[in-house]
């Protein structure tokens, strides 16, 4: 099990949604905000929030902190963006709400957004976005084989 395994997980999720798909939503690849899109996923590496070794029996319980960057193109008004991300982050929340196991990812005993940080102008080459991160946390346990 790894991080990567969950951000996987979380990003097929977020593509049951009918908004996202291949085209705008990626691990860490900037490149879809430049397809022309209105509104676009990045998954970013978070941290390991906590790590607990059980003895028996022998699992390792991870806590890791996926980053879920939200960018709404600017298009329009500030009220209109304002609406949109307001609106797509619903979205998301309720959805992640649905999966608390990430759709049964191997190792996932539970997700759940936990917060957000502060909307931002952001940015891009041939756009002004803004962006939110949400925060979710992510409980894995993994069985593990002492080699002493």
């Amino acid at each position: 099990m790894s991080y990567e395994t969950m951000e996987d997980g979380a990003l097929t999720v977020l593509r049951l949604l009918s908004n996202y798909s291949t085209t705008n939503s990626s691990t860490g690849d900037y490149r879809v905000l430049n397809q022309g899109v209105r509104r676009a996923v990045i998954f970013e590496p978070g941290s390991i929030l906590n790590r607990e070794h059980h003895a028996y029996p022998r699992v390792i319980a991870t806590n890791w902190e996926i980053l879920i960057s939200l960018h709404i193109n600017w298009g329009g008004s500030p009220v209109e963006a304002g609406n949109r991300i307001r609106t797509d982050r619903q979205e998301i929340i309720d959805h992640f709400d649905k999966y608390p196991t990430l759709n049964g990812v191997t190792g996932c005993v539970s997700s759940f957004v936990v917060g957000s940080r502060q909307p931002e102008m952001w940015g891009g080459e041939n756009n002004t976005w803004w962006r939110q991160e949400i925060i979710m946390q992510v409980n894995e346990h993994a069985s593990i084989t002492i080699a002493e």
